[in-house]
């Protein structure tokens, strides 16, 4: 899925709708209560390990590289 580029012309209410909706985060009356929670998924996906070590190019613990170094078991 490809989001939209900076060429979209909506309102930045309806830009902060659409978002919400493809990353499925509820919107009600507030778009207050749908930034907080869309930044807050965010900042915990930036501080997660796993996703830290996949951008670092570096395998996660656990992962299918690790049982090629150890070998079947």
């Amino acid at each position: 899925v490809r989001l939209p580029d900076a060429e979209l012309s909506l309102e930045l209410a309806d830009l902060v709708r659409s978002m919400c909706a493809i990353l499925d985060i509820p919107v009600y009356s507030s778009l207050t209560e749908s930034l907080h929670v869309l930044f807050t998924l965010y900042s915990d996906f930036k501080a997660n390990v796993h996703f830290q070590q996949q951008l670092d190019g570096m395998p996660a613990a656990g992962s299918a590289a690790d049982a090629d170094v150890w070998g079947p078991m």
